[in-house]
């Protein structure tokens, strides 16, 4: 784990096995406590329905998915970060 990435534990709550990947990580502390959810795919694009399945899922446990941001998934954007 690099040192950017958010401490664990990682929960997968749903997966096809397939094409994505609903991740979940919550950990608290003293005073506050740190939520993180992940929706991968491995294509650029998520079905509606399947997104809408996957915010269902995240909103069943109290995540409040209207805070959730969408990754930039430009061809153009993924080619300048390679650089």
């Amino acid at each position: 784990m690099s040192e950017t990435s958010p401490p664990g534990p990682y929960w997968v709550l749903s997966t096809d096995y397939e094409g994505y990947s609903l991740v979940y990580s919550c950990r608290d502390y003293v005073i506050f406590r740190m939520e993180f959810s992940w929706i991968l795919s491995r294509e650029p694009t998520i079905p509606e329905e399947t997104l809408e399945e996957l915010h269902g899922i995240l909103s069943s446990i109290g995540v409040d998915v209207s805070k959730m941001v969408p990754t930039n998934q430009d061809e153009a954007f993924c080619s300048a970060m390679s650089q």
